[in-house]
C-alpha cells in the first residue's frame, strides 16, 4: 500500500494522472493504491491499473525534470505504461487497454510460479514433467512458469529439491501461455476501436526482442504479448548490443533492476519508486 502517494502528494502532474485514472475508471484508484484495504488493491485487476498509473505519472516526473529515454523496453503487462511512453498510445487509452486486458486475462484460471537458482535446462525438464510452461527468461538464474494451478502445485514439488526460490505470483492467469488466446483474439477486436499511432520512441518488446516503430507492429504486438513467453534477458543483451550503458527501472518495486543485474554488472542500473530513489536517479543522471 502506498503506491505512488509520495509523487501523488508532491508533484502536480502525479495528481494529475491520479485524477484522470478516477474519472476514467469511475473509482477512487488512488484511495486504494494508497489506503487499501490490501485485499482490494491485491486483485489482479486493481493492481495492474495501480501500477500502469504510478508508472506513468513517475514517467510525466522524469520527463518533467528532462530525463527521457533513448529506447524503451517492456515486461509482460508493462507493455501498456511503455507504449504510453513512447507516444504510441494516449494514457486515457492505455489505461482503458490496461483494465479491458485484466478483465480478459482474468476469465482463463491458472497461475504463475518464479524459479531462482535453476537453469533453463532444468526448468525446461520441469516443465515437460508438470505440462507447465516457461512464461518468462528473464535472467539467467530466474524463470517464471506459467500453467493450471494443479500443473503448477507439481512443479512447485519438483522446483523445491534443488532451487534457491520458488515464489508463487500474486497472479490468477497463466500469462504467456498459448492458453491465452482466446483472450488474445477478443483484446485484438477491442483493439479496432482505439487510436494507435507511430512510436515517437523506439520501444524493444519481449517476445521477439524486435524494435517497434509504427502502429502497425503496435497493434501486432498488443494482440501477440499475452500469448508469448516474456524474453526479458534477450531483451536486455539487445539493448546492451546498442550501446545502452543506463538503465532506469520507472514504477513500484525493483524486481527489473534487479534482473538486468542478474544479466549484467557493466551498467549502471536505477530505479524511481519514491522521493529518494527520484533524487538518486535525478543526480546520477544530470552529473
Amino acid at each position: 500500500m502506498g503506491m505512488g502517494k509520495e509523487f501523488y502528494d508532491n508533484f502536480k502532474e502525479a495528481k494529475e494522472i491520479f485524477q484522470k485514472a478516477d474519472e476514467i475508471l469511475g473509482f477512487d484508484l488512488a484511495k486504494i493504491s494508497f489506503e487499501g484495504p490490501e485485499k482490494e488493491l491485491n486483485k489482479d485487476l486493481n493492481a495492474q491499473l495501480g501500477v500502469f498509473t504510478v508508472s506513468i505519472a513517475t514517467y510525466q516526473i522524469l520527463k518533467g525534470r528532462g530525463i527521457a529515454p533513448d529506447i524503451i523496453g517492456e515486461h509482460s503487462l508493462g507493455i501498456y505504461a511503455s507504449l504510453v511512453a513512447s507516444g504510441a498510445l494516449s494514457f486515457e487509452d492505455g489505461l482503458e487497454i490496461t483494465k479491458k486486458a485484466g478483465e480478459l486475462v482474468q476469465e482463463v484460471p491458472g497461475g504463475m510460479v518464479a524459479i531462482i537458482g535453476l537453469g533453463k535446462k532444468e526448468i525446461e525438464e520441469i516443465c515437460q514433467m508438470t505440462r507447465t510452461t516457461i512464461a518468462n527468461y528473464n535472467s539467467p538464474k530466474q524463470f517464471v512458469i506459467s500453467g493450471e494451478e494443479k500443473a503448477l502445485d507439481k512443479a512447485i514439488d519438483l522446483a523445491q529439491k534443488d532451487a534457491l526460490e520458488v515464489v508463487p505470483l500474486n497472479v490468477s492467469s497463466p500469462l504467456h501461455t498459448r492458453s491465452m488466446e482466446g483472450a488474445s483474439q477478443k483484446l485484438a477486436s477491442y483493439l479496432n476501436s482505439i487510436e494507435i499511432k507511430n512510436p515517437e520512441i523506439s520501444l524493444i518488446n519481449h517476445f521477439d526482442t524486435d524494435y517497434v516503430r509504427d502502429k502497425e507492429r503496435v497493434r501486432e504486438i498488443l494482440v501477440k504479448q499475452i500469448t508469448r513467453p516474456v524474453l526479458w534477458e534477450e531483451s536486455i543483451r539487445r539493448m546492451l548490443s546498442e550501446g545502452v550503458d543506463t538503465f532506469i527501472e520507472v514504477g513500484p518495486g525493483q524486481v527489473l533492476s534487479q534482473l538486468v543485474q542478474w544479466i549484467t554488472r557493466e551498467v549502471k542500473v536505477l530505479n524511481v519508486e519514491n522521493l529518494p530513489s527520484l533524487e538518486k536517479t535525478i543526480k546520477t543522471i544530470k552529473n
